[in-house]
Parts: structure tokens; sequence; C-alpha cells
């Protein structure tokens, strides 16, 4: 009975949810001139991922799930009233509040650390997901992968398994803000249970280079644009600030995905990435003779970061 709990039931809902959510949706993504796909598709796919992990038998603190509860709704908001930016921070600010008040290493500078790194990769993650099946396959990496190496298994991932079968290229559904908003949250929270006191461990340099692609590829792009309209047009720092955060599709991964006119491709190449070269790294952190060594594993952290540099350099990625 607790294995049919724990495994086969919250793959279920999901998919049962996801089924609903395709015939029925609550939310469409309609096709811009910059997104890469090419009809309206149903999203807010991450509702179904919620409904799955609802049911989990899982040893969170209830702050946590409160706040990937948060994350979906805020985002399935935003998918169909389209929040204000505004609105989007405060509540992503909330978010992290109620992350890092769970367990809290000292009231002070950490905890703000803390605090703008969730948002920051809550949105990073939210930027990331522009192509088919890339943010689940992320989602689900870094769960496999944190649990292999920490040696901390656990089915939370299954939710995103049974999503991804409905999110493979051409996608059936999107996962939505919804989605994006819930994966970024849950995959925070997760660094920041193996962290919380901010202290440069092995454990969170490892936890770094599981995400390059998604932390480089954003911050690479966000870096270059800010850089082009402060440094090189003269524009003033409120201006270039509200000019990264504007949607654009220079993203190492778009740029990908219209050269090889294939999302799987595209996903292919960077899951690749992550297995081959991430992974290895990680894992030389954390489970060999040379780990708990800080020097060396922010050596792994350089090795894995900058091939993928040069990648998003080599193809233009933010050029305007």
């Amino acid at each position: 009975m607790f294995i049919l709990i724990s495994y086969v039931l919250p793959f279920l809902v999901t998919s049962l949810v996801t089924v609903l959510l395709i015939k029925y949706p609550v939310s469409l993504s309609i096709p811009t001139n910059r997104g890469l796909h090419n009809k309206d598709t149903a999203s807010s796919g991450g509702i179904a991922i919620m409904a799955g992990i609802l049911i989990m038998p899982i040893s969170l603190p209830m702050s946590f799930i409160y706040s990937l509860i948060l994350a979906t709704l805020m985002g399935f908001i935003d998918d169909k009233y389209s929040l204000s930016k505004g609105i989007r921070f405060l509540g992503q600010a909330l978010i992290a509040m109620m992350i890092v008040f769970s367990a809290p290493a000292s009231i002070g500078p950490i905890m703000l650390l803390w605090m703008i790194f969730i948002i920051y990769f809550i949105n990073i993650y939210n930027f990331m997901d522009g192509i088919d099946m890339i943010a689940t396959m992320q989602g689900i990496f870094f769960l496999l992968a944190s649990g292999l190496i920490f040696n901390n298994y656990s089915p939370i991932f299954l939710p995103l398994l049974a999503f991804l079968f409905f999110n493979l290229s051409p996608a059936k559904i999107f996962l939505g803000n919804a989605g994006s908003y819930l994966i970024g949250t849950l995959l925070s929270c997760y660094i920041y249970f193996i962290g919380y006191d901010f202290s440069l461990t092995t454990e969170i340099i490892s936890c770094f280079i599981l995400l390059t692609i998604f932390i480089v590829d954003s911050t690479y792009v966000l870096l270059k644009r800010f850089c082009k309209k402060f440094i090189i047009d003269k524009e003033s720092l409120n201006i270039s600030i509200r000019h990264v955060m504007e949607p654009h599709c220079s993203h190492n991964y778009q740029i990908l995905a219209k050269k090889y006119s294939s999302h799987k491709k595209v996903v292919i190449i960077l899951m690749s990435y992550n297995i081959l070269w991430c992974l290895p790294l990680a894992y030389l952190c954390t489970n060999t003779f040379l780990s708990n060594n800080i020097v060396l594993s922010l050596l792994f952290l350089f090795l894995s970061y900058c091939p993928y540099i040069y990648y998003c350099h080599k193809n233009e990625s933010g050029k305007e």
C-alpha cells in the first residue's frame, strides 16, 4: 500500500489531471512572433504536477508545501490574466520568505541572500521554459542526479515524469508559468534544504553544477542584454533593467531550436551535456577522494560552466 501511494498513485493522478487539462484547458498559450510554437496549446500543466505532489507522503516542512501551492496558483493566474511584474515579484518574494523562514540559519544577510537567490532562480527557470520538454527534463535530471549524489532518493520526480509524456515534442500541453514557477520553487526548496546556512559547501556547489545549463544560459543572456543597454547604448540603469526583463528569444536553447528546427534534438543535446559532463563533475565534488575540498569543488564548477559559457558566446546568445 505504501508503494502504491508513494509511486503509482502520484503518477496516475498527474496523468489523469493532465489529460483533463488537455481536453478542458484552463488556460491557453497563444503563438507570438517571438515564440517557438505555431498553434494554440493548453497550458498551466503545473497544476497536474502539483496534484501529484500533494498526495505524496513526502517529509517536507509544511511551509515548503505551501510555497509550492502558492507558486502554482500564482503561475496559473499569470497564465490566465498576465500579472504585472510588480505583483509577480511580490508573490515570488512571499514564496522565498516562506522557504527561508521555515528553517532559518540566522536572521540577517544570510536569509536575504537566500531570498535573492530563490527569487532569481524562480525567474530564470521561467525564462528557460521556452521549448517542449526542457524545463520538465531539467527538473527530473536534477532530482534524480541529486538523489544519486546525496543518496537521498525521493519519488517526487514521478509527477514530473508523468507530465513529460504529454510534454514531448510536439507538446500536447505546456507547463505554463504554473509549472515553471512550481518546479523552480521545488528545486529552490531542495537546494535550501541542503545548505540553508549558505556556507560554501561542496553540496551546494554540486547543486549549482547540476543546474549549469539553466543558470549559465539565463545569466549570460541577462548580463549581455544589460551591458548592451547600460554600457554601449548609455541608457539609464532603470531602462537597462527593464530591458533585460522584456520578452525575447535570444537564449542559447532558443537559438539552437531555430537552428535545428527540432525541440527534441536541442533537449537531447542539453541533457547529454548534463549527464555526460555536469553529473560526473558534481559527483566528484561529494563522492570521491577529491570530495569535501572547496577549492577543487570550485574548480569543478568552473569546468562545468566554462564550456557552456563558450557555447552561448559561439551562438551569440543575448544578441539583439
